[in-house]
């Protein structure tokens, strides 16, 4: 599909050259529009041109369709916006695993050991924590999260104490070494750094 009928679709919906009352119209909760672009941001355009890149949404946005979901949603709760964040948590656990990875293939070292063990009690809480907002249960939910968020930083800490520093004995070209990108992921040279995420 070329970039102008995308924009097109965007801008005036799918049945643009329809005849008007020819079919049904069509409504937001339908299969083929995407749940995450209505409730504001669909991240398989967050990422675009970035190193996570999702690739294209495989489901239609609509911008009337998103107008329509804003009228309607003041009267339903959906459950869009949870949906969206579920899916938003999954991408920057992945970015933390794929940061973890990196930092103990640096230190040549397989995962594992108390950072392991982290992963696996966040994980169970972060199902938890999902359980809670289906229920609508918000303030225990927003607990849960933050114990999550403790935890997280705990683990990214016990990562970061184990990376090896330069040795002041060692040539210049030896200092040198690979680092892990803490926003991205990405193994990059040590004075290279900042140009990652900036």
């Amino acid at each position: 599909m070329s970039a102008n009928a995308k924009l097109l679709d965007a801008l005036m919906g799918t049945q643009r050259n329809e005849v008007v009352g020819a079919s049904a119209v069509k409504d937001f909760t339908e299969s083929d529009n995407c749940t995450h672009f209505l409730a504001g941001l669909c991240p398989y355009e967050l990422f675009s041109s970035t190193k996570l890149n999702l690739g294209e949404c495989p489901k239609h946005h609509s911008q009337p369709m998103k107008m329509m979901y804003d009228q309607k949603r003041k009267e339903k709760d959906y459950g869009y916006e949870f949906e969206l964040r579920k899916f938003i948590r999954d991408i920057v656990q992945d970015c933390d695993n794929l940061i973890e990875a990196n930092v103990m293939k640096l230190r040549g070292e397989t995962r594992g050991g108390e950072t392991d063990a982290l992963a696996v009690q966040i994980s169970a809480l972060q199902a938890r924590a999902e359980e809670l907002g289906e229920q609508g249960k918000i303030e225990e939910y927003l607990e849960m999260q933050k114990k999550i968020n403790e935890l997280n930083a705990t683990r990214q800490e016990t990562i970061s104490q184990h990376i090896p520093t330069a040795d002041p004995n060692q040539s210049a070209s030896q200092h040198q070494k690979l680092v892990v990108c803490d926003m991205g992921g990405s193994l990059q040279r040590k004075i290279a750094h900042w140009l990652c995420c900036g």
